[in-house]
């Protein structure tokens, strides 16, 4: 039967995910059910209410809007522990950039004459583990030689028709993560991408036990016989640790990079590292991505040498939003669009997007198909494919007040009927599956509801949104 469904919740500050992270490897660790337990989503879903990390989200949240926790909470020592950690763990990561120890060594004395139990020490303990894998992440240039050799050291299957399957957002090592990838197989595909996010923080145990071990579970090994290619992109939350997990599972999959260029006779997938300058602490809410410089060439390359090969890119950060901020400028103002990536494929004063059939992204867990924008004729954002959007949060109302690109008038506009449904409570998971044949490509968007039985196990209810050829 499947493992009892619990909802993940993630926060996008570095300091709070990788406080979840710990927290939850503690507890893990201390479970002996979650450990025989098995598959990493069980373990998984056996810790996910834990009064600890319960007591933990609710102070998070009470950080990230403003929000006091309730009477009952703040009445119990658990949720005091939750608070006095949540906060020592946003201090000690203060500290680690301006070396004022103050705040911690106060916090550090009150927890020493609290109630708290020994877990949350224990907890910490993994935390500045984590901390100091932090310190330089591997990032992994292609050699020099890339640029203009029309050398691209990965190919997709030389055959008539290709299906590449697409997905983002989905690391979350959850029940719900693994059936949908369950239906992504039941397609068929020659390759997997997956366009990046591994929760909470992308340690290295969240690697083998959200991604590779679920991916394992449905698929086989990667690299096994008859198991599709896996690749994966650099999301924001898999740089949190440092990039150490996410880095070192790439030789796993046989993948050289954070950015590769899949090619065929007829088309080629260009992938791209936006993950890397989304991890500063301090303008966590208001970064503007980009690439790092000595990928822009290698990327400007393989879109202007593409000798006849129609391209899709692939990156986790979007281009353009109708529903969220893309990040702030100089002034503070938020933005529609993220002139950054905008400029990375603009070479010689010409936008090289025309030359773009789509780019895929994810970052917002939503599904969003525009119509065209800024030039691109065709920006889809696939980023449902694990965590659950709240109904209450109405994902699909535009964004007030955001700054708008040269040249546009209006915020990006959807194709109608495109949108995911939601039960009332929480909106569908998706994901995208491109079919390659010749010059010609289909692309096919499936959402998917969890379905709960009466004794608790889980389902999806798979559906056709929409398709475009």
């Amino acid at each position: 039967m499947a493992a009892r469904y619990l909802p993940i919740t993630t926060f996008r500050h570095p300091a709070l995910s990788l406080w979840q992270s710990a927290l939850h490897q503690a507890i893990t660790r201390r479970t002996a059910a979650a450990m025989a337990a098995g598959p990493a989503a069980a373990g998984l879903a056996a810790t996910r209410d834990d009064p600890r990390m319960v007591a933990t989200l609710g102070a998070v949240r009470g950080f990230v809007t403003g929000t006091p926790p309730s009477a009952a909470l703040v009445a119990s020592d658990i949720a005091t522990c939750a608070g006095l950690y949540v906060k020592l763990a946003l201090a000690k990561f203060k500290a680690r950039f301006t070396g004022d120890q103050s705040e911690v060594t106060y916090l550090e004395n009150q927890i020493s004459f609290s109630v708290c139990d020994p877990l949350w020490a224990e907890a910490l303990v993994d935390y500045g583990e984590f901390l100091a894998l932090g310190g330089t992440i591997p990032y992994v240039n292609y050699p020099p030689g890339e640029i203009g050799s029309f050398a691209v050291l990965d190919t997709l299957p030389d055959k008539p028709a290709v299906t590449v399957a697409l997905l983002a957002d989905w690391g979350t090592g959850m029940e719900d993560a693994r059936a949908l990838l369950t239906q992504v197989k039941a397609k068929n595909p020659d390759v997997v991408i997956h366009l990046g996010d591994i929760y909470y923080a992308g340690t290295p145990g969240e690697v083998q036990s959200n991604f590779l071990a679920v991916f394992g579970s449905v698929f086989g090994a990667p690299g096994a016989p008859g198991v599709p290619p896996l690749y994966t992109l650099s999301g924001n939350h898999d740089m949190y640790a440092g990039g150490a997990g996410y880095y070192g599972m790439l030789p796993s999959l046989g993948q050289q990079a954070s950015y590769f260029c899949l090619r065929n006779a007829d088309w080629q997938l260009l992938a791209m590292d936006t993950g890397l300058n989304d991890r500063d602490p301090f303008t966590v809410l208001t970064n503007l991505t980009y690439l790092n410089p000595p990928e822009v060439p290698w990327q400007q390359d393989k879109l202007v040498n593409a000798a006849g090969r129609k391209t899709i890119l692939l990156s986790h950060h979007q281009l353009f939003s109708a529903f969220d901020s893309v990040g702030q400028d100089v002034d503070g103002r938020s933005l529609a669009w993220n002139p950054n990536l905008q400029a990375a494929f603009t070479r010689g004063g010409q936008s090289l997007l025309p030359q773009v059939a789509y780019w895929f992204w994810g970052h917002e867990h939503n599904l969003e198909v525009y119509q065209p924008y800024v030039g691109l004729a065709r920006g889809r954002c696939i980023g449902a494919g694990a965590i659950p959007m709240l109904a209450a949060d109405n994902p699909y109302t535009p964004a007030q007040g955001n700054i708008l690109p040269p040249g546009e008038s209006a915020l990006p506009q959807l194709i109608p009927n495109t949108m995911l449904a939601n039960d009332g409570t929480v909106y569908d998971h998706c994901y995208a599956i491109v079919a390659l044949a010749g010059k010609a490509a289909t692309v096919t968007y499936y959402q998917d509801q969890v379905v709960i039985d009466s004794q608790g196990g889980l389902s999806l209810n798979e559906s056709l949104v929409y398709t475009e050829s």
